[in-house]
C-alpha cells in the first residue's frame, strides 16, 4: 500500500472515493493561498487564488491508502494541474487519525513561492475568489469545495473558515 495526502480540493476527488481515507495531520506545513489558477478556477484576466502548503504549523487533510497497483495512476491524478514548477512532490510522515504514522506522498509549495504572493491579504483573496471563473468552476466554488471536505471529515482550518465565512452567502447571478 501507498499513502497519498490531499489537503485542498482533491480531498473530495471522485477517483479517490474508492480508497480508504482518514483524517491525517502533516506537521511542519500549513495551507496558504500561494498559487493561482488561470485555467481551471480562474482566467488570465481574473486568476483564482489556489491553496498550497507553506512551511510552519500543521495541516489536517486526508490520507488515502492506495494499493501499489493504482499508485502511479493516483499520483498522476493528484499532481498539480497548473503551475507544476511551483510544487515539489515529497514523501513526508503524516499522523493518521488512528494515531499511526505513515509516510505519504504530498505536494508542497516550493520554498519562496508564497512569501511574495499577491494573495497574502485576506480581502484581496476574497475579491479574487469572487471574480475568478475557469473551466472547472468559479473561485468561490473552489473555496466551498475545500470547506465542505474539511467539514465532512470534522477538520478545521482557520485560513479556509475565515474566507468561507465572508463568502458563504455568495450566489451566482
Amino acid at each position: 500500500m501507498s499513502w497519498l495526502f490531499a489537503y485542498a480540493e482533491l480531498m473530495g476527488e471522485v477517483l479517490l472515493r474508492e480508497y480508504q481515507a482518514q483524517p491525517a495531520r502533516l506537521a511542519g506545513y500549513h495551507r496558504a493561498f500561494n498559487h493561482s489558477s488561470t485555467l481551471l478556477w480562474g482566467s488570465p484576466e481574473h486568476p483564482c487564488p489556489i491553496i498550497g502548503l507553506s512551511a510552519g504549523e500543521e495541516c489536517w487533510g486526508l490520507a488515502f491508502d492506495v494499493p501499489w497497483s493504482d499508485r502511479r495512476r493516483m499520483l498522476r491524478r493528484l499532481e498539480p494541474t497548473e503551475n507544476r514548477a511551483e510544487y515539489a512532490q515529497r514523501r513526508l510522515p503524516v499522523v493518521l487519525h488512528s494515531g499511526a504514522t505513515q509516510r505519504a506522498t504530498v505536494w508542497i509549495s516550493q520554498p519562496g513561492t508564497g512569501e511574495t504572493s499577491r494573495w497574502s491579504n485576506g480581502e484581496v483573496v476574497e475579491e479574487a475568489l469572487l471574480r475568478a471563473h475557469g473551466t472547472a468552476g468559479r473561485g468561490v466554488e473552489y473555496l466551498r469545495t475545500i470547506f465542505h471536505a474539511l467539514e465532512l471529515w470534522g477538520m478545521r482550518d482557520p485560513t479556509i473558515e475565515t474566507r468561507w465565512e465572508h463568502l458563504a452567502s455568495w450566489r451566482p447571478r
